[in-house]
């Protein structure tokens, strides 16, 4: 998997491309950029949970996709979450989970954009839903920083027509938000509110 995501990378771009739109939390010192047609949200926009995401993490925002319907896929959209978790140990940081977890998750170590990150999976369904989530989390200033990825599909034959997502639309969603994460940036959050 880890090969995978290499791959990833190595094939994403150095930017959004076109003009992006950017997130700011002028409180935490996070900003990153997203494609300018994705949505701001305060949450989880997905009918499915967030798996990875610590409980005690304070969702401080995300931005959504949501796939064409004329697209006629299974693919439904994609989301790419902010969330920071106060006063937790470098360990625990980089092995996000929550109490009563197994804590069975495999979690590999990834640098992007000079960042090191602890990098984790899981897949959820329900009610013909499914959703693959990465979660990348990195440690800084005391506290653990939070970004999760969730690309959500649909059961094929649901809607009459409806095809099932191509590996290559599903890559090129992926590339979508490891170039999002790519452009994350974490500054001291005193230096931040300065600017």
């Amino acid at each position: 998997m880890l090969s995978l995501v290499a791959s990833a990378l190595a094939q994403m771009p150095a930017t959004i491309a076109g003009s992006p739109a950017r997130f700011s939390d002028p409180a935490t010192g996070v900003s990153f950029e997203y494609p300018k047609y994705w949505q701001q949200a305060a949450g989880s926009r997905f009918y499915l949970g967030l798996n990875l995401i610590p409980e005690k993490a304070e969702v401080r925002g995300a931005v959504a996709w949501k796939a064409n319907a004329d697209a006629k896929t299974t693919l439904a959209g994609a989301q790419f979450l902010y969330a920071l978790q106060k006063d937790v140990s470098f360990a625990d940081c980089m092995h996000p989970h929550n109490e009563g977890d197994t804590n069975d998750t495999t979690v590999d170590t990834v640098t992007i954009g000079g960042v090191a990150y602890a990098h984790s999976q899981a897949e959820d369904a329900a009610m013909c839903h499914r959703q693959k989530e990465d979660v990348y989390a990195t440690y800084r200033y005391g506290d653990c920083y939070l970004f999760d990825f969730s690309v959500r599909t649909i059961c094929p034959g649901v809607v009459d027509g409806m095809r099932e997502a191509t590996p290559a639309e599903l890559a090129d969603v992926n590339a979508t938000l490891l170039g999002v994460l790519k452009t994350v940036q974490i500054v001291k959050p005193e230096a931040a509110a300065v600017h």
